[in-house]
């Protein structure tokens, strides 16, 4: 950055600017708050319905927070640490912890976060959707076939 000095002379100057330092009671609070922001969250990704039937979404920074979130699944083999849902069974119905590591330098915190994973509930919708479009489509082909006799 160049700026003038009492000459009107233009200088090479060097600006270092620094993360702020937060204080062990900082972070705590900061903690605090994030987690509240990370629940409203993840009950957005179970659309409310209190349950997850896809891939969740899960997030590693929140928006004015200095933390980094890294997870963790205990149960892998459903949810893996990336939330992406591996069940494909029909029917699974059960729950996963999911550990949310907050970490900001040598600073670190836990957040379990419980979900309920429900793959046939996703299943179910999409019979229902497809003997929909079956009967929608059977409908359209009914009334091409009047409107061809009328002609």
């Amino acid at each position: 950055m160049q700026i003038k000095n009492q000459e009107e002379e233009w200088k090479d100057v060097n600006i270092t600017l620094y993360p702020k330092k937060y204080s062990q009671k900082e972070l705590d609070e900061l903690f605090e708050e994030a987690c509240k922001v990370l629940l409203d969250f993840m009950e957005k990704e179970r659309n409310y319905q209190g349950f997850v039937t896809s891939d969740l979404d899960l997030i590693e920074e929140i928006e004015g927070f200095p933390f980094f979130i890294q997870w963790e699944s205990l149960a892998p083999e459903v949810i893996d640490e990336k939330g992406h849902l591996l069940v494909i069974d029909e029917g699974y119905d059960g729950f996963v912890n999911l550990i949310a590591i907050f970490e900001y330098e040598d600073w670190k915190k836990e957040q379990q976060i419980s979900v309920h994973v429900k793959t046939n509930e996703t299943k179910d919708i999409s019979i229902l959707i497809e003997k929909e479009l079956l009967l929608l489509r059977c409908q359209v082909l009914e009334l091409l076939v009047v409107l061809i006799k009328m002609r």
